[in-house]
């Protein structure tokens, strides 16, 4: 151990000054009215070792305080001088030992991100970044792999890390976070005589990070399984955008006429905590026989038309059967698929997202069976 003596040592710190995990020792000593005092700090190696330095000569220190002046992610060390009558600050001094250092922020805002998970990829070696997105870690000369993993955020690598001897590397890391954005928050919809419904739900990803997310329909009332989506898990890439259909087959056999309540829950398994609900509500109108069903297919005009974004299409079936909603552009091409399964007797609903089409005419085609009709839809940007 790199230990010295201290004349007269008058105060004694125990704190981690080089923000590596392991407590150091910073002590004073107020010397003679003839000789010199000193200030000096030990800190640990992570083998047991203490590695000593005296900092400033020839001083009365009485009195000691450690904080981070500078937010670099170290503590900084404050002594007050008897002698001159004025507080000295000194830096802390590991930026001289071969190590890596640096800040973790968001790439969209600057902000730092605490407690992320440094690493070095060749040996194992981590720091958990401060609530100034600072981390520091001990390393020997070489070249490094840094990966960097924090909840809610995409990982990054950082290849190439040079420490060379007796030096340290800095190395500013910034990260990807995604950002969901919904068209809406609630579903509202109407079945009669508890025909199955169908509903678009469009998940917007305009983040600079990636979306990995679960999609969980919940029935709160009444109890059982009456609504579902096709898709469950979700990978949207940043600036991307993926659409979940939620089917509602409403059970009116002992529950005919009323509402309907419940939820469609979306939560990341890599962002603990992280959850955004659609809350839907199914209005059941009930029939007293037959004639209350629609007696023709119909494809009933759609609404707003023209339209900016997204179009309300609305149809009416007379007959159970499988059933086909799509939109071309006037090439003939297929540009969305809306309805594609058997659906019962009823008034269905359908909508389409369009906004990342261009502007023009769209044809949307509805086909079940033998049936079939057409409307002209007019998006305008």
């Amino acid at each position: 151990m790199n230990l010295f003596p201290l004349r007269n040592p008058r105060a004694l710190a125990f704190k981690d000054i080089d923000a590596d995990g392991l407590i150091d020792i910073v002590a004073s000593g107020i010397g003679d009215p003839y000789g010199s005092s000193e200030l000096g700090w030990w800190r640990q190696t992570g083998t047991g070792e203490l590695i000593g330095e005296r900092i400033m000569a020839p001083r009365s220190f009485y009195s000691l305080a450690i904080t981070d002046l500078d937010a670099d992610g170290d503590n900084d060390i404050l002594a007050a001088s008897s002698t001159d009558e004025i507080i000295y600050s000194f830096r802390s001094m590991l930026a001289d030992s071969e190590s890596i250092s640096g800040r973790v922020s968001s790439i969209s805002n600057g902000l730092a991100i605490p407690n992320a998970l440094v690493s070095i990829e060749e040996f194992g070696q981590s720091a958990r970044t401060n609530a100034y997105g600072r981390y520091i870690m001990i390393a020997p000369a070489g070249t490094y792999t840094l990966r960097i993993d924090a909840d809610c955020w995409d990982t990054e690598y950082v290849t190439g890390v040079i420490v060379e001897e007796e030096d340290q590397a800095h190395v500013d890391v910034g990260m990807r976070q995604g950002h969901l954005v919904l068209e809406r928050t609630s579903i509202n919809l109407m079945s009669v005589f508890g025909a199955a419904i169908s509903t678009p739900i469009s998940l917007v990803n305009d983040g600079q990070g990636s979306l990995n997310l679960t999609v969980s329909p919940v029935e709160i009332t009444p109890a059982g399984f009456w609504m579902s989506v096709d898709l469950m898990q979700i990978f949207i890439a940043p600036g991307d955008s993926q659409q979940v259909n939620l089917r509602v087959f409403p059970d009116t056999s002992e529950y005919s006429e009323g509402q309907y309540f419940g939820e469609v829950q979306i939560h990341s398994p890599a962002c603990p905590g992280y959850l955004v609900t659609i809350s839907v509500a199914i209005t059941i109108l009930a029939a007293s026989g037959h004639g209350d069903l629609p007696q023709e297919f119909q494809f009933s005009t759609a609404y707003p038309n023209p339209f900016n974004a997204s179009v309300n299409l609305e149809f009416e079936l007379a007959s159970a059967g499988a059933t086909q909603l799509n939109v071309y552009d006037v090439t003939g091409r297929e540009v969305a698929k809306l309805v594609n399964e058997s659906l019962a007797p009823g008034v269905h609903h359908a909508r389409w997202d369009g906004k990342n089409a261009a502007s023009g005419v769209y044809i949307a085609r509805l086909v079940q069976g033998e049936n079939m009709a057409t409307q002209k839809l007019l998006m305008i940007k």
